[in-house]
């Protein structure tokens, strides 16, 4: 594809925000220097009240580009992404945050990527991670170099470990766009959002670092870890993917997986291991409640009850292990009912097979004597047929000699005659004279 027809596709970035005005300027200006300029950029103000709105307001007035609007309440990050996606016009979606900053290049190889293969749904790639001043701090790379994912494969990926690793910037399809984020979740929305398009598509990561994404101690993620947010999106998100979880590891339990997600998360926001990692290795065959005896008090459920605004969090954690664990082991007696079916099922066909092999070796050695039978009759036949065949030939050479005879005699007859009348003709003879 040439890039005049690159050009078509137009862009749709949603830049919702609130109360960002330290940031905002550097976010829409590295828009406008984008390579690619085919773009939209939605500005979904809401109600902020640092200047922001004032900001975003002069460039609209600048930029027929820019589109412009202030909602009437603040109705919160995930649904003002959902508006901004309503409003799109553009053939693909561009998500960004206030904070952050697009490299120029970053839409033209996103497009290119997209307008290039119509297995895509969606292009993410490698970013910079900046601090509050825009010092490049670190480099995050979800893998060592740039390669194509299949979808099915892609949600596993994201399912299973909860590692997002589809991040800011991601480009996808307007036409594979899901039905939004879920605003019940603080952290994870994003995650269930990406397996809901993943659904339509496959996923490309480019190595390139075409972001800059922006950490300080303002920004949400900050906030909601600090607030232990994220047990409750553990729940909602087993609850809705539970499917993609069990399809990867059909001997994990779900009980286990929140386990382990727990403690993976609980050493990154505290730096602690709650469990003896011992115990850990044989989750299989340990009940929950047993396992959380095996937690430290002190390093563990009080620091968490200290950290979580509510403690009915936990509460829905541990119900859903308890039920899922309930289930999972209702599951396991099933299993083992139909593994020993199966087994019995399998000595019945072992002893099937026996006799029908001892059947076929009795077929072979009755096709064998039919065979040696078969193979006499054909030798008598062609012994019959070259029997006859020379009878055939006798009685041609008989025939012929029949014949032969048939005329010797009747000549030997014809002279015979002759020789009876010779003596009467020579008496005629000499009575004449």
């Amino acid at each position: 594809m040439v890039r005049s027809e690159m050009n078509e596709n137009k862009v749709s970035i949603l830049l919702p925000f609130y109360n960002r005005s330290h940031y905002l300027r550097s976010a829409i200006d590295s828009v406008v220097a984008q390579t690619y300029q085919n773009w939209e950029l939605l500005l979904s103000d809401n109600c902020s009240t640092d200047g922001s709105s004032e900001l975003a307001q002069e460039y609209a007035a600048k930029d027929s580009r820019i589109r412009y609007w202030r909602n009437e309440t603040n109705i919160g990050c995930g649904p003002n992404y959902n508006l901004c996606m309503e409003k799109a016009e553009g053939d693909f979606i561009e998500l960004f945050g206030a904070d952050d900053i697009l490299k120029p290049e970053c839409l033209q190889k996103f497009v290119d990527v997209l307008a290039n293969d119509d297995s895509l749904s969606l292009v993410t790639s490698a970013r910079d991670v900046i601090d509050s001043s825009g010092q490049v701090t670190s480099v995050e790379r979800a893998f060592g170099e740039s390669q194509k994912i299949d979808g099915s494969e892609a949600i596993r990926k994201l399912m299973v470990s909860l590692e997002n690793w589809i991040v800011a910037p991601v480009m996808f399809r307007t036409k594979d766009k899901a039905a939004g984020f879920d605003c019940s979740m603080n952290i994870y929305a994003d995650i269930d959002y990406w397996t809901d398009v993943l659904e339509k598509g496959n996923a490309m990561y480019l190595e390139d670092n075409l972001f800059q994404y922006r950490i300080h101690a303002g920004s949400r993620t900050t906030e909601v870890f600090d607030r232990f947010d994220f047990f409750n999106d553990i729940v909602r998100l087993v609850e809705k993917k539970k499917a993609y979880i069990l399809n990867a590891n059909r001997d994990l339990s779900l009980s286990t997986f929140i386990i382990d997600l727990l403690i993976r998360l609980t050493r990154h926001t505290t730096g602690e291991t709650p469990y003896n990692p011992d115990r850990l290795l044989n989750l299989e065959h340990i009940g929950l409640e047993e396992a959380i005896r095996d937690c430290n008090p002190d390093n563990y459920l009080v620091r968490v009850k200290n950290l979580a605004q509510d403690a009915n969090d936990l509460k829905k954690v541990a119900a859903l292990a308890l039920v899922n664990l309930s289930t999972s082991a209702q599951d396991l007696e099933r299993s083992r009912a139909e593994l020993e079916r199966s087994r019995k099922l399998f000595d019945e066909m072992q002893v099937s097979c026996a006799w029908a092999e001892s059947e076929v070796n009795k077929l072979r050695g009755k096709l064998g004597k039919e065979r040696e039978s078969i193979k006499v009759f054909s030798e008598a036949h062609e012994h019959l047929q070259l029997v006859s065949e020379q009878n055939a030939l006798v009685e041609r050479k008989l025939r012929a000699e029949n014949e032969e005879l048939k005329k010797k005699v009747q000549t030997l007859g014809d002279e015979l005659n002759e020789l009876k009348h010779k003596p009467l003709n020579r008496i005629a003879k000499l009575l004449k004279k």
